[in-house]
């Protein structure tokens, strides 16, 4: 039960979903938010909370949103201990300590300041040209090429939440 559990660990801060997955239910992964160690799982959550469909953008910004949930989904996990170990009947239980970051972090303030001004300074830049974008295309297309332009800084400015926010 032990080298199980060290299993399941080892491989979710691998980053091995597969492997973890082996070892759970189907749901599972999501009750207990596993499915956050995968780098498809983060992007999919950046692109459903930004509003933006990825064949929207760039290379160079989906790039940039796929490296950064790699580094995230690399570094969710930072430590675990094992504890006491149960058996009862069929069942066994291992107690575990996981130090890990969440996406929670990236809705910190500072990261909503940051991208407040970043939005706020690109729109006075390119006013004109969102403008025109919007009349002549709509808001959708504007708004794609507001997140083309800005994504590789919006997902700097997320990489620095990251790193500053404190694992729990």
């Amino acid at each position: 039960v032990y080298e199980t559990a060290e299993n399941v660990l080892q491989s979710a801060m691998a980053c091995d979903v597969a492997t973890v997955s082996s070892y759970c239910h189907e749901n599972v992964l999501t009750d207990i938010g596993l499915n956050a160690i995968s780098p498809e799982y983060a992007e999919t959550m950046i692109y459903e909370n930004m509003g933006i469909e990825k064949v929207n953008l760039s290379e160079k910004s989906q790039q940039a949103v796929s490296d950064f949930c790699f580094y995230y989904s690399d570094k969710i996990i930072q430590d675990y201990t094992l504890g006491e170990v149960t058996v009862e009947d069929t069942m066994a239980t291992v107690i575990a300590t996981v130090t890990t970051h969440n996406f929670d972090s990236l809705s910190s303030d500072t990261f909503q300041a940051d991208l407040d001004a970043m939005m706020e300074n690109y729109q006075e830049e390119h006013m004109d040209e969102l403008i025109s974008i919007n009349l002549n295309e709509g808001n959708e297309a504007m708004m794609n090429k507001v997140f083309d332009d800005l994504m590789p800084d919006i997902m700097a400015a997320m990489k620095k939440s990251y790193d500053s926010s404190t694992p729990e």
